[in-house]
């Protein structure tokens, strides 16, 4: 679309104020020129000077007459600029109304670009240059275009929902069940199952239930788990639960740093505990325990990895810093243990290194895994006699982005509840008292 030189209200406004003031220099500069020079010339008369004042008469009397042909000076200049007589014509037509009229052809460019590119800095333009527009009616009718374009630019930013990825028919499904926002999967192979886990919303839908008081007792999964089935009412709900953090026991796990901090003592490894967006512990002054990887779900429903280091490594005010930091990605629950086992969809150098790792890779012990492959997908690797060097090449065959350990051993437990049951199934494991446990439900 081209713009004239009358469709820009701006321009309409300008050429108004110097219509205006084109009239008043006519007008008035004009007299006054001629006054000055017949004051002058009376001046001359009396006192015999006619001749010095000749010249600035007829300076005064040329610039009168200059001042009555600026209109055509600029018609001139108008024409020369490729407006036809434009301008002219404008001079003539500029009202309020016509003002109205351009400012909203404006922001009809405006939105009408705004519809097609959905880009925000293009509703945004459009959306401060609707202050121009009158009547309110008017302003509503392009306000609630651009509405629809803010919402579509929104749903845009929405993560694509990924479709679920089932297992092929040559595995052996032992438990499965599918709604509208949960689907589980799990299935059998020698010494381990696999949980294939798609959610709609895995940021809303991944949680944990701490034993209660926290620190003070321990639990078997399965009473935490039906702790949060009947405080959270999901009786009707499908849920698949499994171990989450490793943790604290006083004269059997890492007796020496509980010891010291007897607020740690059956309770998530690590200085920091996040549960359901609550900071239950931020101990960020006491960080010379062992070192540990604190990972969880962000808004963007992507599992995110944070090394939580000693004091000596560090001090007080960096380990506050790198808490707030875990605090301000908007994970709603932490889980804790060792150092990731896959990043950016490659093996990590930390998956060979004990100190980060407990046990070797090929060690066959018991070990629960999660591995995101997608914004909707999840597979946890458990076992209760596997290897992490066969859950990584599995996790890395299926595509897994990032991968974890969570906690193994004796605290490995795999449950399953259908969603017409309140029965919770046990798959494997649930031996053993915790202080926490992972759920995913609907």
């Amino acid at each position: 679309m081209i713009l004239s030189v009358c469709d820009l209200p701006e321009v309409l406004k300008v050429m108004r104020i110097i219509n205006i003031v084109i009239t008043i220099i006519k007008i008035v500069v004009p007299i006054l020129l001629m006054v000055s020079a017949m004051i002058d010339l009376v001046r001359a008369v009396t006192n015999s000077e006619l001749n010095k004042i000749t010249k600035p008469m007829v300076a005064k009397v040329v610039a009168a007459v200059l001042i009555f042909l600026i209109p055509t000076f600029v018609g001139v200049i108008a024409d020369i600029a490729g407006n036809d007589g434009e301008y002219e014509k404008c001079l003539g037509d500029i009202t309020r109304e016509t003002i109205r009229v351009a400012y909203a052809n404006q922001e009809e460019t405006l939105v009408a670009k705004a519809e097609e590119t959905l880009n925000e800095s293009d509703y945004n333009n459009a959306l401060y240059y609707l202050n121009n527009i009158t009547p309110e009616s008017a302003r509503e009718e392009f306000k609630s275009r651009l509405d629809t374009v803010k919402a579509k630019i929104e749903e845009a930013k929405k993560p694509k929902v990924e479709e679920p990825i089932k297992p092929d028919s040559s595995e052996k499904i032992i438990k499965q069940e599918e709604t509208k926002t949960l689907k589980v999967y799990i299935t059998q192979k020698g010494n381990y199952y696999l949980t294939r886990v798609w959610m709609e919303n895995p940021y809303t839908q991944i949680n944990k239930e701490d034993a209660n008081p926290y620190g003070k007792t321990l639990k078997r999964p399965s009473e935490l788990l039906k702790n949060a089935i009947s405080s959270k009412g999901l009786d009707g709900k499908l849920i698949v639960a499994m171990n989450a953090s490793g943790f604290y026991l006083k004269d059997t796990f890492d007796a020496s740093s509980v010891s010291r901090y007897p607020a740690f003592d059956k309770t998530s490894v690590g200085t920091l505990v996040i549960t359901d967006g609550k900071v239950v512990r931020n101990a960020y002054e006491k960080g010379d325990i062992l070192t540990w990887f604190i990972a969880g779900i962000d808004p963007n429903n992507k599992l995110l990895v944070f090394e939580d280091k000693k004091i000596k490594e560090t001090n007080s005010q960096e380990k506050k810093a790198w808490s707030e930091s875990v605090i301000n990605s908007g994970i709603r629950n932490t889980f804790t243990f060792a150092a990731p086992l896959i990043e950016n969809g490659e093996k990590t150098n930390w998956s060979n290194k004990n100190s980060r790792m407990p046990g070797s890779n090929d060690s066959t012990k018991g070990l629960q895994i999660i591995g995101q492959i997608n914004n909707n997908n999840f597979v946890f690797y458990t076992s209760k006699s596997g290897t992490r060097d066969e859950a990584i090449k599995l996790f890395l065959n299926m595509g897994c982005k990032t991968a974890v350990n969570l906690d193994g051993g004796g605290s490995v437990a795999l449950l399953f509840k259908p969603s017409n049951s309140s029965n919770i199934e046990t798959v494997t494991g649930n031996g053993r008292s915790l202080p926490e446990v992972m759920y995913i439900t609907e």
